[in-house]
C-alpha cells in the first residue's frame, strides 16, 4: 500500500483557480479572432504584426521587470531576440496571407507549417 502523501491530493491540486481558466479562455477567444479582426483591419501585414507584437511587449516587459530576480546572461538575451524576430516575420507573412486568401486558408497554412518542416 502506498504511504499517506504519495496518495493524498492537496486541496490546491483539485480545485483550478479562476484566474487560470480565465486567461487560458481570454487566449483561446484572442487567437481564434486574431485572423478576422487582422482580415477586416485591411492594413499590411507588416504593420499589423508589429503592432499585434508592440502591444503584446507593453504589457509583458513592464511585468517582467517587476517581477524579475537575475538579468539573464547576454546568450539567453540574444537567442530571445532571434525568437523573437522569427515569431515577427511568422505573423507578418501570415497577415499578409491573410488579405490574399480566406482567414481558414491562411490559418490553415500556417498552422500545419510543423507538419511540413516535420516531412
Amino acid at each position: 500500500m502506498a504511504p499517506e502523501s504519495a496518495t493524498a491530493i492537496s486541496s490546491d491540486e483539485t480545485n483550478t483557480p479562476w484566474k487560470s481558466v480565465a486567461a487560458l479562455t481570454g487566449g483561446i477567444l484572442a487567437t481564434a479572432c486574431a485572423p478576422i479582426l487582422v482580415k477586416w483591419a485591411g492594413v499590411p501585414g507588416p504593420a499589423s504584426a508589429l503592432y499585434r507584437l508592440l502591444f503584446a511587449a507593453l504589457v509583458i516587459v513592464p511585468l517582467w521587470l517587476v517581477r524579475r530576480r537575475v538579468w539573464p546572461v547576454q546568450r539567453d538575451v540574444v537567442w530571445a531576440a532571434v525568437a523573437g524576430t522569427l515569431l515577427a516575420a511568422n505573423f507578418a507573412f501570415l497577415n499578409s496571407a491573410l488579405l490574399l486568401m480566406t482567414a481558414a486558408e491562411a490559418t490553415l497554412i500556417a498552422g500545419s507549417a510543423p507538419l511540413w518542416v516535420g516531412v
